[in-house]
């Protein structure tokens, strides 16, 4: 019996092995194209981009005609279902300019609205707002039955605002 139970250990393992191989490749390929279509969703129009690293995010900054014309700050925090990864994009002044998951793994029908719920609460804010959620006395409606959540959105879009202006600053 612990023959048996080796084997099939052994097997199963390699097979899993060789599927993560077989998939690793396409996944990355998969996140690589869904941060591309992010970049032209949030970003005003743009001819070039130029990825760096500012105060420990991920900055890509937009170019066209050889002008800034927006940067998008990749950022994270903890929601209700664990890690979660976004995207802001800002137009050449620090105001935001739209955003974009990344990655999420929040319960769906509730923390997995913030895809689209702050599209209208978030866009056209300035990175010197601190984003709070109403029930915390500030001006942004949290998700219906998702306030962990919310809070944890607008706690990624605040540090991606306090790198957006450090950059504004040392430009």
């Amino acid at each position: 019996m612990v023959l048996s139970l080796t084997l099939i250990t052994i097997v199963t393992s390699g097979l899993l092995a060789v599927v993560n191989e077989l998939t690793m490749e396409p996944i990355k390929a998969a996140k690589q194209q869904r941060v591309q279509n992010s970049l032209q969703e949030i970003l005003p129009a743009f001819d070039t981009v130029k990825d760096t690293v500012i105060g420990g995010n991920d900055v890509t900054i937009a170019y066209k005609d050889g002008d800034i014309a927006g940067y998008a700050i990749t950022s994270s925090s903890n929601g209700y279902g664990g890690a979660f990864k976004i995207m802001v994009g800002y137009d050449a002044t620090g105001k935001i300019n739209d955003y974009a998951i990344l990655e999420q793994q929040e319960t769906p029908g509730l923390g997995a609205k913030m895809v689209t719920w702050f599209k209208e609460s978030v866009p056209g804010r300035s990175c010197l707002d601190n984003l709070v959620v109403s029930k915390d006395g500030g001006d942004v409606d949290a998700i219906t039955a998702a306030t962990i959540t919310s809070r944890a959105f607008l706690k990624a879009v605040n540090k991606a605002n306090a790198t957006m202006q450090s950059e504004l600053v040392n430009r």
